[in-house]
């Protein structure tokens, strides 16, 4: 064989058919464009950003009344009295 038939014959081998090629036209529906997928992951951050500042909200929240407490017990007229049903 010629060096050209060998170059033919090696790029016929490694050609692929049009209806298997890797072209936009071909992409199974299964399977997400990136744009599609770019949404789909902002979404899931919005999810997790939302969920992270309601958790931190509700941990201030959780703080605040237990310094709330503190104080109200502090000032409390049982806390210096003999007996302390607190304890």
């Amino acid at each position: 064989m010629s060096e050209e038939q060998l170059i033919q014959q090696s790029g016929a081998e490694t050609e692929m058919p049009a209806d298997k090629g890797g072209g936009k036209d071909s992409t199974p529906d299964s399977t997400p464009s990136m744009e599609e997928m770019l949404r789909r992951a902002e979404l899931n951050a919005q999810e997790h950003h939302d969920a992270w500042l309601r958790a931190k909200a509700e941990t201030e929240n959780v703080r605040r009344r237990a310094v709330d407490d503190v104080e109200r017990r502090a000032s409390s007229p049982w806390t210096n009295s003999p007996v302390n049903f607190w304890r």
